[in-house]
């Protein structure tokens, strides 16, 4: 037979017979040159076969050396340990250190596999909305964005988890990290080979998912820079997928990208992953941080559609007061979002501020020395570490053996080398709020209700006052708030609103002249709104606004005159207003511009019309001030309704301005105050409350002169009748005039717009609801001689 079979060879090789014979060293018996002349025709048969096709082209050979490159063969899905691989299914922790140990520094703490740990496994399985603050630099990552979303698409708890940072590099090293870890893990290989196999057949090259097959059928990998698509391999005999986490999907991207209407066949996200979504600049931004959280809300959670509700897992670590971490925690402002905050230092010891604080100087003064080994700190907290027993961090484990004795000592290392501010935020989760005069935040804003109905003025409270702040910024427009008065300055807000509700005033790029017409047809929308707001006592009676007050400080030329026009085109039953906001040193005018004057408010003229010019820090600070007091009692000011929630948002921009330093100072030789504010964020309600308060002591809407005042008028008898405003009139009372002040301009926006034709101008003079008193008439100083001496002459 071994005689045959060598026939077999040479004949298929196109060998002869006499060389067949020759090799063999004698004739073919009958059998063997049968088995010879059966072998030739083959080859004569296929050589025929190969002339007829006709030569392959370069792209039909390269096509098969593709197939034969990437076609890794039939894969048996059976894990290699069962029993563990059950085990891990509802344990995130087990999975973590039995699977993707060469992440992980050490085996999780107690506290963290009963904390982080489980509160993100029970999201994932069961689904909710959690935040939680988590300590700088101790593994949450690793866990959130690396081990959880490989645990939940290997076992099908989710099918397309996405991981949200802060910014679009941070969220590529995120997937390269997941890649690496699905790629070099010889333990996932073994049990879930349906799912790693085929990604570590591809070496890590990209190009090679597109054309990669198993068994001849394509895989389906997608392996890019943004998003991991798994393989899918299915049973022959039943067609379904041989593994749970076939064809699951795992994205990373930034704060900001382009997700709206992800969909891969008919697949959507159902699981958010937001690891640490904010970097330093971002925090410490009020618009950067409004950005991210819009983000997340109008984005993010929509990601899954109408069918269903996002699940979300946030964990963050808070900088500084008003960042995200300090938005999301908020339960009044964000109800939806389950709150933990999980600090690193869990309990402290007696005497730990002073304990501390005797660290720090001993690691000061080894800092000084220039001692990299820190040799006296260390030696102290050798001697005083019975002194910390009580303390208790989440991970024990979590300290440099070389320089440390645990991690108690790490702490304080932490708290010496961050400061008392970085470290109690970023270690303790303590956000200190910015030093203010006035101890308001928002959730005790939104408290202050009284009860009332909108557009009902509560008990109290027997007049109104509106105002309209002009804005033409994105998502701002025009914001416009009704503030009812009562004897003791009672005050409560019973209407406000946006104009328009959402999305711009107007176009980015849009022209002066279409800026213009915007905003002036918008005022004129504000206002008949306002005018058609139906304002009603506590007894049912209607009640008509004293005053409507318009900010001109932006766009002066186009209030005045779309004001002027509609006073006389639709008579109100009340008069409109311009208004102007000054800080404290440049709130005054010329004495020859100065009309009437009442409290920290005057009226006075411009080019464009006479307007009210209002101290804006004293009044905001008594604005503030108001909601410290208890609803509806005298100097109290109160939001009607009875949610808190609903008036979150106008609460976030009250106290948008915080007054950072009330003082003294001397000015124009005397004393006067000053006032120091910090912005943070949108603060237009704000400012709409100021100009209520405003307006409406000039309106005098509530008993608010001072007892100097009431003893100048006690002092004009002989008049028959004393109105206020005659108290603040510098042509009437000369001690009101000596305490005038200049300085210059009203604002930078004078001077710069369209003039008023003369006629126009004293039409709007006589139509302005201030009515001042004639205008004086004023002339020209005589130019002053100037001599100058020259060589011994004077010069003219």
């Amino acid at each position: 037979m071994e005689i045959v079979e060598q026939i077999r060879a040479l004949a298929a090789q196109g060998i002869g017979r006499l060389n067949v014979e020759a090799t063999i060293g004698r004739r073919m018996e009958p059998d063997e040159l049968a088995a010879f002349r059966k072998a030739a025709t083959v080859r004569q048969l296929k050589l025929s076969q190969k002339r007829a096709a006709g030569p392959k082209t370069a792209a039909e050979r390269m096509r098969e050396h593709v197939a034969r490159t990437n076609e890794i063969g039939a894969i048996d899905p059976r894990p290699r340990h069962p029993r563990l691989v059950e085990a891990c299914r509802y344990d995130l922790a087990r999975f973590g250190w039995t699977y993707c140990r060469q992440v992980l520094k050490h085996r999780p703490s107690k506290e963290m596999r009963e904390g982080m740990i489980r509160e993100i496994q029970e999201v994932l399985l069961t689904g909710g909305q959690i935040v939680e603050e988590d300590a700088r630099g101790f593994g949450k990552t690793t866990w959130i964005a690396y081990i959880a979303p490989i645990w939940a698409t290997l076992y099908g708890h989710r099918r397309w988890p996405v991981i949200i940072s802060a910014t679009a590099k941070q969220g590529r090293q995120n997937l390269i990290a997941v890649k690496k870890l699905l790629t070099r893990s010889r333990a996932l290989a073994q049990d879930f080979p349906a799912v790693i196999r085929p990604l570590v057949a591809l070496g890590g090259v990209a190009q090679r998912a597109v054309s990669q097959t198993s068994g001849g059928q394509s895989t389906d990998i997608e392996w890019r820079g943004d998003k991991i698509v798994l393989p899918t391999l299915r049973d022959a005999a039943t067609g379904r997928r041989a593994s749970p986490g076939c064809g699951a999907i795992i994205s990373s991207v930034g704060i900001g990208a382009a997700i709206r209407g992800a969909n891969e066949a008919g697949q959507r996200p159902d699981f958010l992953i937001f690891d640490d979504p904010q970097d330093r600049k971002t925090a410490h931004s009020p618009s950067l941080v409004a950005a991210v959280i819009d983000y997340i809300h109008s984005d993010a959670l929509q990601l899954a559609g109408h069918d269903r509700v996002m699940s979300a897992f946030v964990t963050i670590t808070p900088q500084c007061y008003g960042d995200v971490a300090s938005e999301l925690t908020s339960q009044t402002k964000h109800p939806n979002w389950t709150v933990r905050v999980r600090p690193f230092v869990t309990h402290v010891c007696p005497r730990w501020g002073d304990l501390v604080a005797a660290y720090v100087t001993e690691y000061t003064e080894d800092l000084a020395a220039g001692d990299a080994a820190f040799t006296r700190s260390r030696d102290w907290y050798a001697r005083h570490r019975d002194a910390f027993a009580a303390v208790r961090v989440v991970d024990p484990l979590q300290f440099d053996p070389a320089l440390e004795y645990d991690a108690i000592h790490h702490v304080l290392n932490l708290r010496a080398r961050l400061g008392e501010a970085p470290f109690n935020a970023e270690i303790m989760m303590q956000v200190a709020d910015l030093d203010s005069e006035i101890a308001i935040d928002a959730d005790r804003v939104a408290a202050a209700l009284n009860g009332a109905p909108r557009g009902v003025l509560p008990p109290g409270t027997d007049s109104a006052c509106a105002f309209i702040d002009v804005n033409i910024t994105r998502n701002n427009g025009l914001s416009w708030g009704v503030v009812a008065f009562g004897p003791g300055r009672v005050a409560a807000l019973v209407a406000y609103g946006r104009y328009p509700e959402r999305g711009a005033l107007i176009e980015p790029g849009s022209s002066d002249l279409a800026r213009n017409r915007a905003v002036a047809t918008a005022l004129r929308i504000v206002i008949s709104q306002i005018a058609a707001l139906k304002l009603l006592d506590a007894k049912g009676r209607d009640v008509t606004l004293r005053a409507l007050g318009v900010d001109r400080g932006y766009l002066p030329a186009v209030i005045h005159r779309t004001l002027y026009v509609l006073r006389k085109t639709r008579p109100l039953p009340f008069p409109l207003v311009a208004v102007r906001g000054f800080p404290w040193n440049k709130f005054g005018t010329r004495a020859k511009d100065m009309l009437r004057r009442g409290d920290h408010i005057f009226a006075t003229r411009s080019q464009y019309g006479e307007y009210l010019a209002a101290m804006s820090p004293y009044w905001r600070e008594i604005m503030q001030a108001s909601f410290l007091e208890t609803p509806l009692m005298p100097g109290s000011l109160s939001l009607y309704g009875q949610s808190a929630a609903a008036h979150f948002e106008l609460a976030s921009e009250v106290v948008a301005e915080k007054l950072v330093r009330k003082y003294v100072v001397e000015r124009h030789g005397r004393s006067e105050t000053a006032w120091d504010w910090e912005t943070r964020g949108k603060n237009h309600f704000c400012d709409v409350l100021t100009g209520c308060f405003a307006i409406a002591s000039w309106y005098r809407c509530y008993d608010s002169l001072s007892q100097v005042i009431d003893g100048v008028a006690a002092g004009r008898v002989q008049r028959r009748e004393i109105h206020q405003d005659d108290l603040f009139d510098p042509r009437l009372n000369k001690l009101v005039a000596a305490s005038f002040t200049y300085s210059g301009a009203d604002d930078e926006t004078e001077g710069t717009g369209e003039t008023l034709p003369p006629l126009e101008a004293e039409m709007e003079r006589r139509a302005s609801p201030l009515q001042p008193p004639p205008a004086p008439i004023y002339r020209q100083p005589r130019k002053q001689v100037v001599h100058k001496f020259k060589r011994g002459r004077y010069k003219r």
